[in-house]
């Protein structure tokens, strides 16, 4: 390959454009279904009918936060009658233990949002011998006190233990661009609809007998059923082009939809 001085400082900023141009509004898109999936509040828990609480545990490369910690959030219930929380969170590597104290004064109906900065980022590590272990075993959340107008209500009250799982660093697909890191989860599920979606539409629909299928006699089947294995082979080895000149000529949402 002839190199030419100077023309990737020509072409460079042109080329950057012009994939902004194609993919940005998409990979926000894909971005914000990240977030929707992973968003705080979805699934409460409970300590005793006392308190709820909900948190999200981040990964040590792809948060998108300038500042990453894990983060909490509680709500009291409205039927416990408290206004103090002291509040214990353990976090459990191996045999080191992480703990973070939190003190809710005066609370009432809000919901209460806590960043984590004790507690370690989520990662894998991969040893020499190919073992992986996680950075975070175990959370557990346990209420210290509870006190109402300055009287003791509740203490030691101890919430489940939970062990978040590495699934979203293992199996999500992260493409950094524009000097970040973006998330692709929803991007790679509308390929994998279009690809169930032919498979359905040009070979199941001819592999067994059904009902719109008996008017048709086995040779005109079998020429249908090779013709969509054909059509299924081709299509799985370009579902990024089919997927995105689909979203360039606006048909994102319906593959979304696609199942």
């Amino acid at each position: 390959m002839i190199h030419i001085p100077g023309i990737s400082a020509i072409f460079g900023p042109i080329w950057n454009r012009l994939q902004k141009k194609l993919f940005l509004k998409t990979f926000l898109w894909s971005q914000d279904r990240y977030n929707d999936w992973r968003i705080m509040g979805k699934y409460w828990k409970n300590i005793n009918e006392m308190i709820e609480y909900d948190f999200r545990v981040e990964n040590e490369i792809f948060c998108q936060d300038p500042l990453p910690f894990n983060k909490i959030i509680f709500r009291k219930n409205k039927f416990f009658s408290a206004d103090y929380f002291s509040i214990l969170i353990e976090s459990k590597s191996g045999h080191i233990k992480f703990q973070e104290h939190i003190e809710i004064k005066n609370m009432d109906d809000s919901i209460y949002y806590f960043s984590l900065p004790n507690i370690p980022l989520m990662w894998i590590d991969i040893h020499e011998d190919a073992y992986c272990t996680q950075r975070i075993d175990s959370i557990t959340v346990i209420i210290s006190e509870a006190k109402y107008k300055e009287e003791s209500v509740a203490k030691n009250v101890k919430g489940p233990t939970h062990h978040p799982s590495s699934i979203d660093i293992l199996n999500d697909k992260w493409v950094k661009k524009w000097e970040k890191w973006w998330n692709h989860r929803a991007i790679e599920e509308c390929k994998r609809n279009i690809k169930l979606y032919i498979k359905h539409k040009f070979v199941t629909n001819y592999e067994i007998y059904h009902e719109n299928a008996k008017k048709m006699n086995n040779i005109k089947r079998n020429i249908l059923l090779l013709r969509g294995v054909v059509i299924f082979y081709i299509a799985n080895h370009m579902l990024s082009p089919i997927f995105w000149i689909s979203v360039w000529l606006g048909k994102r949402d319906f593959l979304d939809r696609l199942e």
